[in-house]
């Protein structure tokens, strides 16, 4: 019954990554119904927390783009690029990384890829060189990135008993993701024949299908200070949230008064005893003096006011939402703009397919978790790595990093993986590059009219692959060193 379940899955994932866009989380929707209707398992839920924090974020990001905001970072990446062209292959990534960080979304390569290319082309530069590895660092800096989709889900995650919160994410993935984009820079440096040698470039050069590069619109006026005002905004927001991150003591508190139920409730008893599940305490014995203490203890605990502080994911959507009202109040953000920007139009895609993967994960897991873990648990302990593979390989089918994190990660959880593994392994969702159907990949391969920028003969051998898998492993094992540390 398990496989047949399974199979279920399998084949809603990939008729709905056939589909593309939204049509990802409607097949999964299809997929539930299946295993709600046709095989009985309980419905579980969808992820709420995921789907506020990236409604929140998206909101502010769209604001900023309706205000402006955007079109001012395309013009500041222009000035950084042409600082020093001769080192393109380096700052480009750099810049792509930052404006990813910085904006919580992969879709902002969009803007700075023909910049990229037509620096490369007049430095005589392959282009290929600086677009194929800038396409991969505004992916990875999504799994580094404190207002990106997937970061959120796996703090939603993560975050559930409070030991493990946004600064130890950051504090792995930001290093390690950086780190992973420079030797993917380096593994093209010298990659293919110089431009002025490459014969498809000169071919297209002597027919004249190389265009001139089109002027970037100029912001000036009321236009340059709504947008500055967006901008910063924005960037304020995105520091507060990191601020709250790594400071718990910045964040404000409050007291709970203590419940007026009888005895202890379930939610509580649950969390205390959940280390139980582990395989490794099968063994293990209690006496029953031990547990009346444990009970004591928790009952006391619950008798007594508790100082809680707001949790970050709380934060992260006061904190955006309350952005982007000020974007749309001060700045001149429409909110009827808002909501038709590109960011907007991702953002519901994102969350489409995130309820949907999302809350068919969660049946399917739920409903078939003793199964599950006594299957995995052996192999993913012996072999952590696998896990990592696992990952990667969804998210080729996938194309999303936060609805991979959503499928996956609450496997990893119940098998026991230790919170750092996990974080490190993050990257590791950055797969969509390995088939060159991804949109920044076909958007990268259009702008570079040289034609340098291409899927190979062979499909697999496109300009992406030696980049992408070299950040990817570099950013996992950086990530497991640094986890050791953090952790």
């Amino acid at each position: 019954m398990v496989w047949a379940e399974f199979i279920v899955v399998l084949a809603a994932i990939f008729l709905g990554a056939r589909i593309g866009g939204a049509g990802l989380g409607t097949a999964a929707a299809i997929g539930l119904a299946i295993l709600v209707f046709g095989f009985g398992l309980p419905p579980s839920s969808p992820p709420a927390t995921v789907l506020a924090i990236i409604i929140a974020v998206v909101t502010a990001a769209a604001s900023m783009q309706a205000a402006g905001g955007l079109d001012l970072l395309v013009v500041l990446a222009e000035r950084a690029l042409r600082a020093k062209p001769k080192y393109i292959t380096f700052i480009a990534p750099t810049v792509a990384y930052v404006f990813t960080f910085c904006s919580g979304t992969g879709h902002v390569a969009y803007a700075i890829l023909p910049v990229i290319a037509e620096v490369a082309r007049k430095a005589g530069i392959r282009p290929e060189r600086p677009m194929s590895i800038s396409v991969i660092a505004s992916q990875q800096a999504i799994t580094a990135s404190p207002l990106a989709a997937a970061t959120a889900a796996l703090l939603a995650l993560l975050d559930k008993d409070g030991k493990v919160g946004l600064s130890q994410i950051l504090m792995i993935c930001i290093p390690s993701t950086f780190i992973g984009c420079m030797a993917g820079a380096l593994s093209v440096y010298w990659k293919g024949a110089e431009l002025s040698e490459d014969p498809i470039y000169k071919e297209r050069l002597a027919s004249g299908q190389i265009e001139a590069p089109k002027v970037a619109r100029k912001l000036e006026g009321v236009e340059r200070r709504r947008a500055i005002g967006s901008v910063a905004t924005f960037l304020t927001a995105a520091a507060l949230v990191v601020a709250f991150g790594l400071f718990g003591s910045l964040r404000p508190s409050f007291t709970v008064e203590p419940g007026t139920e009888v005895g202890i409730p379930a939610s509580v008893v649950s969390s205390a005893i959940s280390n139980l599940t582990d395989p490794e305490m099968a063994q293990t014995t209690f006496t029953g003096q031990q547990l009346k203490d444990r009970l004591d203890e928790i009952r006391t605990e619950q008798s007594a006011p508790r100082t809680v502080s707001v949790g970050m994911a709380d934060i992260i959507q006061i904190v955006m939402f309350t952005a982007a009202g000020v974007m749309m109040i001060f700045f001149g953000a429409r909110p009827g703009d808002a909501v038709k920007t590109p960011v907007a139009i991702a953002g519901v895609i994102a969350v489409v397919s995130i309820v949907g993967l999302g809350w068919m994960g969660n049946c399917f897991f739920d409903g078939n978790k003793a199964e599950i873990i006594g299957a995995l648990s052996g192999i993913i302990k012996a072999h952590p790595w696998v896990f990592a593979l696992g990952l990667f390989g969804l998210s080729v089918v996938l194309f999303s990093q936060a609805s991979t994190v959503a499928a996956l990660m609450p496997v990893g959880i119940a098998l026991s993986i230790p919170a750092g593994t996990l974080i490190a392994m993050f990257p590791a969702v950055n797969g969509y590059f390995f088939l060159p159907t991804y949109g920044t990949i076909v958007a990268a391969i259009a702008f570079d009219q040289t034609g340098t920028t291409r899927t190979g003969k062979y499909v697999l051998n496109h300009s992406f692959m030696r980049p992408g898998l070299v950040a990817t492993g570099v950013a996992v094992g950086v990530g497991l060193v640094i986890s050791k540390i953090v952790m």
